[in-house]
C-alpha cells in the first residue's frame, strides 16, 4: 500500500517537482519544462503559474498527470486557448504544518541557544563577582591585619595616654562606694557612742590608705569653691535655688565631690546653683531687648 495516497496537497504545502509539459499532439513543450521546481500550493488561480493551483486537494502521488485548458487571455502566447498536459514527478514534499513546526523548532533552538549564551554569560559574570568578592574579603583581611599592626605600633605619646588613663573605668565604678564610705564616717563623727568611735578609727585608717593609693595613681578628689561660677567642664547642676542677689549659676552647695584622673575629669562634682526668680529674669530679658533695639 502506498501511504502517499492517504494524503493530498493542501494550501501552503511546500512542493518540489520535475515538470514536463505536452501539447494536444503529445509534443513536449521545452519552454515549460522545469527541473527542481519549488513552489507553495495556493488556492489563488494564476495561469502564468498554474501548477501550484492545479495541485491543491489532489491526491499525493510520486507521479501525477494533469490537464489544463488555458484561456485565450493568458499572457503566454504559446498557451492561449490550448489544452496542455503536465507530467509531474514528485521530488520533495513538506506540509504547511511541518513547515510551521520546523520554523517553530528552529526558533526554539535559536531561543535555547540565546538562553544558553545568556546563561554562560551570567555564569561568567557570577564567577567574576565571586572573584571580586574573594579579592574584597582578602582586602578586608589585610586591612584588619594592618589595623592590628597599627595598634601594636602606635606612637609613644598615644601609648602613654592609653596607659595613663587605663584606670578610668575603675575610677567611675569606685567613686560610689568610696563616697558612701566617706558619708558613713562623717555621720559617725556626730555619734556619742564610744563603740562607734572605735569603729570610726579603723574606717578612717582604711580611708586614708585608699586616698594615698588613689593619689599614687593620679586619682584626685576635688571640690568646687562656693560662691564661684559653675563650670560645666568639672561640675553638674542637680538643683537650682532662686537667689536674686547672686548671678545665675553661682555655686551655693556641693552635694558630692568630683574626681579627676590626672587632668581628665572622670566624675563631675554635683552642685546646687543659683538662678533668678521668674520676675527678675523677665526684667533682665526686657532690658536686654531694649538695648538691642537701641543699637539697631
Amino acid at each position: 500500500m502506498n501511504h502517499l495516497n492517504l494524503f493530498s496537497f493542501k494550501k501552503d504545502d511546500l512542493v518540489k517537482i520535475n515538470l514536463t509539459a505536452f501539447d494536444e499532439n503529445n509534443n513536449e513543450i521545452d519552454s515549460l519544462k522545469q527541473n527542481n521546481y519549488l513552489f507553495t500550493i495556493t488556492d489563488q488561480k494564476d495561469e502564468t503559474e498554474i501548477i501550484p493551483f492545479l495541485l491543491i486537494n489532489k491526491p499525493l502521488k510520486e507521479n501525477i498527470e494533469l490537464e489544463y485548458q488555458f484561456s485565450k487571455d493568458v499572457l503566454i502566447e504559446e498557451l492561449k486557448g490550448k489544452k496542455i498536459k503536465f507530467v509531474i514527478s514528485l521530488l520533495d514534499y513538506k506540509t504547511a504544518e511541518f513547515i510551521q513546526l520546523s520554523a517553530e523548532l528552529k526558533k526554539a533552538k535559536n531561543d535555547i541557544a540565546i538562553k544558553d549564551l545568556n546563561f554562560q554569560n551570567k555564569t561568567k559574570e557570577l564567577q567574576h563577582v565571586e572573584e571580586q568578592l574573594k579579592l574584597a574579603l582578602n582586602d578586608v583581611k589585610k586591612a584588619k591585619e594592618a589595623q592590628v599592626v597599627e595598634r601594636l605600633t602606635l606612637p609613644k605619646e598615644e601609648l602613654d595616654n592609653i596607659k595613663k588613663y587605663s584606670l578610668q573605668k575603675f575610677v567611675e565604678d569606685f567613686t560610689n562606694p568610696y563616697g558612701t564610705l566617706k558619708m558613713a564616717i562623717n555621720a559617725g563623727e556626730n555619734s556619742s557612742s564610744q563603740e562607734v568611735k572605735n569603729y570610726l578609727m579603723g574606717f578612717k585608717m582604711v580611708l586614708g590608705m585608699l586616698e594615698n593609693s588613689l593619689n599614687n595613681h593620679g586619682i584626685t578628689e576635688f571640690q568646687p569653691s562656693l560662691n564661684t561660677e559653675f563650670d560645666p567642664e568639672t561640675s553638674k547642676i542637680i538643683e537650682q535655688v532662686v537667689n536674686d542677689d547672686l548671678k545665675p549659676n553661682t555655686i551655693l552647695k556641693v552635694n558630692q565631690n568630683g574626681f579627676k584622673l590626672y587632668d581628665r575629669v572622670i566624675k563631675p562634682a554635683l552642685v546646687v546653683a543659683s538662678k533668678y526668680s521668674d520676675e527678675k529674669a523677665k526684667t533682665k530679658e526686657n532690658k536686654k531687648n531694649k538695648k538691642m533695639k537701641t543699637k539697631q
